[in-house]
């Protein structure tokens, strides 16, 4: 059976109060980010809504990076700028 999450997926919109519960965000703080512009959404209707990709688009710029791809990143730049 699938989670809360994973059923949302399968729509391509969430509300706000759905967008908040996909990223375990608190409505208020996900009003902020959208005010500030730092998450992308629609104004439909006078109701905001997120598209899921994007939602998911959000949490991968996100991602930390671990110490071996900072240091293989690190090697590469400093190989391509010896040639």
């Amino acid at each position: 059976m699938l989670n809360k999450n994973e059923r949302k997926i399968n729509k391509p919109y969430l509300s706000l109060e759905e967008a908040a519960d996909y990223l375990s965000y608190k409505k208020s703080t996900l009003y902020q980010l959208t005010s500030q512009r730092k998450i992308s959404h629609f104004k439909f209707r006078r109701k905001i809504l997120f598209k899921v990709s994007e939602l998911n688009e959000f949490i991968e710029s996100h991602r930390i990076k671990t110490t071996a791809e900072i240091e293989q990143e690190a090697l590469d730049l400093y190989i391509s700028e010896r040639v």
